[in-house]
């Protein structure tokens, strides 16, 4: 799927993203409808790298636009310190086909997910409380459970021992690991 602003923009969406937004067809699964892939890869990937960080245990990546006055978030996504993929909207992959990540880039590395909420909450033009921040990453959760079960299986699987624990497991990969 390709997507510009404007179009975005028509369809309700923020200005406060890419001009662009393409799926990665090796990596993103085939099932994921458009309007959770654009929910995702726009507005609210800090909640789904949230969530993978909780799932996965990676340090979380952001890219920051701070060409205004108004510094925001362009995108947020998990990483593996160890061989350098990415995990995001578009599943896992080398971050380095990550197009938000140009020259004179801010990014931000190794972030908690407290220190993401906070960053979040300092660049976002809404204030939210924790409460809020938990259902939207549990929400994310349930979409990462549903559309990327098994590239998170395989990544807790194939982490090395320096990889960070997961937080916060989802209950059902434990039950389907135990049940196997």
């Amino acid at each position: 799927m390709v997507m510009t602003r404007s179009e975005h923009i028509a369809q309700g969406g923020t200005d406060r993203c890419p001009r662009v937004f393409v799926k990665i067809p090796a990596y993103t699964p085939e099932n994921i409808p458009d309007d959770i892939d654009l929910m995702y890869a726009c507005g609210r990937c800090m909640y789904l790298a949230a969530a993978l960080h909780r799932s996965i245990g990676w340090p979380i990546s952001v890219v920051l636009n701070d060409g205004t006055d108004d510094a925001y978030i362009d995108h947020a996504w998990v990483y593996n310190p160890a061989d350098a993929m990415m995990f995001d909207i578009n599943g896992c992959y080398p971050e380095s086909r990550n197009g938000f990540i140009t020259q004179g880039s801010v990014v931000m590395a190794d972030l908690s997910e407290d220190e993401l909420f906070h960053l979040t909450m300092k660049t976002s033009g809404r204030p939210m409380a924790r409460v809020e921040w938990d259902a939207e990453v549990d929400d994310a959760l349930v979409m990462v459970d549903q559309f990327f079960r098994s590239q998170v299986a395989m990544a807790i699987e194939e982490a090395p021992e320096s990889t960070q624990e997961p937080t916060r497991r989802n209950p059902r990969w434990e039950m389907d690991e135990q049940t196997l």
